[in-house]
């Protein structure tokens, strides 16, 4: 249901704004979107304890990590394919953008890994924070935050996670075949999913 929310959110924000592209658009789309079907999958205490407890059976926390981000990815990959359609069909663009595409799969690949491993550290509230510092600064490159008189601890900070983290202004460079936003967007969801397999493979150890 939030997805749905999301979805539709994003788009009639697309059109009431008129500023946003069709990469602005599926990037919103699929990083925010896979955040919210990873904390719906293993966001609360009972879906991280039912991660826990599978562990009793012939599996191995990477399998069940691989799972949920697959099926998180998954989700927010049809969502920006339905926003592509909704945008087809009426008639808002010529057809699909294979660049824009490109680079909301890559975004949702890198967010729906970090949110996982966000999860399991501080649960949903932990996914929100993610999914709020996406949603309000993850488009703008964070020179725009540090290039003032007195930018601030908080916007230094903001900034410096805008450097460092799964953010939409890199990604959008995806779209332009930029070999390091690719690898940098690689590089998190092999972080993301590491992190979260060691997490619970930590929590198996704790309750055998």
């Amino acid at each position: 249901m939030w997805l749905g929310v999301l979805v539709g959110g994003c788009w009639t924000a697309s059109r009431l704004a008129g500023s946003w592209d069709a990469v602005t658009l599926a990037l919103r789309v699929g990083m925010l979107g896979a955040i919210a079907c990873a904390a719906g999958l293993a966001g609360s205490l009972e879906d991280r304890a039912g991660l826990v407890l599978s562990l009793s059976h012939p599996t191995t926390p990477r399998a069940l990590v691989i799972g949920r981000w697959f099926a998180a990815w998954t989700g927010a990959v049809l969502a920006v394919l339905v926003v592509a359609a909704l945008d087809l069909w009426l008639g808002e663009a010529p057809g699909p953008s294979v660049p824009a595409l490109a680079a909301g799969v890559a975004g949702a690949s890198a967010a729906a890994a970090c949110a996982l491993a966000l999860v399991w550290v501080g649960g949903t509230p932990l996914a929100l924070v993610f999914f709020l510092f996406l949603a309000l600064f993850g488009g703008s490159p964070p020179e725009n935050l540090v290039n003032l008189a007195s930018p601030g601890p908080i916007r230094v900070a903001v900034a410096a996670g805008l450097e460092l983290l799964p953010s939409m202004w890199r990604y959008r460079m995806i779209a332009a075949a930029d070999l390091g936003a690719s690898v940098h967007a690689c590089a998190w969801t092999g972080i993301g999913l590491i992190t979260a397999s060691g997490l619970l493979r930590r929590a198996g150890a704790r309750d055998p």
